[in-house]
């Protein structure tokens, strides 16, 4: 009954596993990546500030929600457009790769820069 259960458990784990990547239509009003990865990069300096002031989402998330929407409107970006942009970009791991390594670095460059004042 086990090993019936184990290959039934096998068996699922191995449909739900596809290399067939539903890749997303580049939308109209797409947010060029330059521009997504500094948007991407404030929303994430957001989030960790928030974070750690407040580590329980469930009391967070509100600020964060509303931090993100202010970050958007500075950008003159609605969010739908954003949702659909950051779809688009996650359908592709590389350029969502490629993005999120972008940030890192530019983090991290600010970082060397604050720590050599």
């Amino acid at each position: 009954m086990i090993k019936l259960f184990a290959y039934f458990f096998l068996l699922i784990c191995l449909y739900s596993c596809s290399s067939d990547i539903q890749r997303k239509e580049a939308p109209k009003d797409l947010i060029p990546k330059d521009s997504m990865i500094i948007i991407l990069k404030d929303l994430t300096l957001i989030e960790s500030h928030i974070k750690s002031k407040q580590p329980i989402v469930f009391y967070n998330g509100e600020a964060m929600k509303k931090s993100g929407i202010k970050v958007l409107e500075n950008y003159n970006i609605d969010t739908l457009r954003f949702g659909n942009s950051f779809d688009y970009y996650g359908s592709y791991q590389n350029e969502i790769k490629s993005i999120y390594s972008a940030i890192i670095d530019s983090v991290n460059k600010e970082i060397l820069l604050l720590k050599s004042k």
